[in-house]
């Protein structure tokens, strides 16, 4: 592997307060906390770069990572990682105890722990994090570590929302989904039997026999990144050029193993005309292509890209407007995606349901800044909340609003907040607030009244 050390900065305090240089993603991030008698702070991730070699014969694989990151206020950085070995740790340059980032519950609860590195950093600094450390199978909830076989090695990346901490951090150091940056992966497999396939939403270069760079824009986050290395005897890729609406054609590359019942062909034939219905309902797709790996018992959502089984190809699809497209700044915010996904591509699609003061109260949003999951409640009762507007404003205005709201924030995040002042000034319907502080953030009562200037 070829991570190199001592390219950190020196990690140099500025002059100026913590308030000065707390800006892009550290608006947004939660506020510092107290851990062991020592001041736990949140980081601004600049960049990651993360190389893994896989070695089929020893059956073993290797992570080296480098994360460039920024903080505003002096103390001790917090990120996270659920790999649990590391060997090695170097931070800008100088070797520190590989034991010294213990894992603590900053406020999440239970399984939403993250790492605070035992080391005091100054205000407004940047500083580099080297780590090396085997990729093992992980306690508890979490993807399948790469699995050796004999025609080479399967490994899907294998992310959910519905439990925490399984995000990029089973396999990296990340953050919290708020933080946006670029990210550059490099894959080695030493002696593969045979040819192996790589799958991924990233631009994907050659380096070489069985070695990849892979690449990631710097509106990234640590939901963003899908991987899938498979054996290429089990899988058909075929590739096609989709015209959606007016807008460029995308290219849809499709991966298929071959266990899947359906034809690429037929594959092929349901994303054309969910591109379609989508693009005409919800607007543009906002990346330059899709990239769909079709296997049994999958169902995830990336950045243009899925991991699905045939019947959740449609729901998967969306997300790439809602979700991955328009994305949750925060986790208390992903009930809006899955909820407004079911909406659109759940049975049945499109319901008006009227909600009153006799139903129980529903809380999809957490408000809790270290939270990091999405409740299973955003499937049925996300849905029901928007069934509980579109019977105040009918269907069709609620759905052209929730257009200009997804063109409004395509590439961007999305609060419950935003959604909630969107939906109720653009609509002219008051009723949203009550919908929203009853059966979106589980409050009983009436919401206070709008602030002055609430709908400009």
């Amino acid at each position: 592997m070829e991570g190199s050390t001592g390219a950190g900065s020196t990690g140099t305090a500025s002059t100026g307060e913590a308030d000065d240089c707390r800006a892009g993603d550290l608006l947004v991030a939660p506020l510092p906390v107290m851990v062991d008698g020592a001041l736990a702070v949140p980081i601004d991730v600049l960049e990651l770069r993360g190389e893994f070699r896989l070695d089929v014969a020893a059956q073993t694989t290797e992570a080296y990572a480098r994360l460039r990151f920024a903080i505003a206020e002096a103390g001790r950085p917090i990120f996270d990682l659920r790999q649990g070995t590391v060997t090695e740790a170097i931070l800008d340059g100088e070797a520190i105890d590989a034991e010294a980032m213990p894992e603590r519950d900053l406020g999440g609860g239970p399984g939403a722990q993250m790492r605070v590195l035992g080391v005091e950093l100054p205000a407004c600094s940047e500083h580099t994090l080297e780590l090396r450390y085997p990729v093992t199978k992980l306690a508890g909830f979490a993807a399948a570590p790469p699995d050796f076989a004999v025609d080479g090695v399967t490994w899907d990346f294998g992310f959910s929302d519905l439990a925490p901490r399984m995000f990029l951090e089973q396999w990296l150091p990340a953050n919290l989904i708020h933080d946006r940056h670029p990210i550059a992966l490099t894959l080695e497999i030493v002696g593969a039997p045979a040819e192996q396939r790589v799958i991924s939403n990233g631009e994907i270069s050659e380096l070489g026999p069985d070695r990849w760079a892979i690449d990631f824009p710097a509106y990234s986050t640590a939901q963003s990144t899908m991987l899938v290395v498979v054996p290429a005897s089990r899988v058909e890729s075929s590739s096609q050029m989709l015209m959606a609406g007016d807008a460029p054609a995308i290219a849809v590359e499709l991966h298929r193993t071959l266990a899947t019942p359906e034809s690429s062909a037929q594959l092929h034939a349901l994303l054309a005309d969910a591109f379609q219905s989508f693009s005409m309902s919800t607007g543009d797709y906002a990346y330059p292509r899709f990239t769909a790996y079709v296997a049994i018992n999958k169902g995830m959502e990336y950045d243009g890209g899925t991991t699905a089984a045939v019947f959740a190809l449609p729901h998967e699809l969306f997300h790439s407007w809602y979700g991955r497209g328009a994305r949750p700044m925060h986790a208390r915010d992903g009930w809006i995606d899955e909820a407004w996904d079911e909406y659109n591509t759940g049975d049945p699609m499109f319901p008006v349901v009227a909600l009153g003061i006799d139903d129980p109260v529903v809380r999809l949003h957490d408000g809790n800044p270290w939270g990091r999951t999405t409740p299973f409640a955003a499937y049925d009762d996300g849905k029901l909340l928007f069934a509980a507007v579109a019977a105040e404003v009918g269907v069709q205005p609620l759905r052209d609003s929730m257009r200009d709201f997804y063109e409004a924030h395509a590439l961007g995040q999305m609060t419950s907040e935003e959604l909630e002042q969107h939906l109720a000034c653009s609509l002219a319907a008051p009723a949203v607030r009550w919908l929203f502080h009853r059966f979106v953030y589980g409050l009983p009562g009436d919401p206070e009244p709008a602030p002055d200037g609430y709908c400009r």
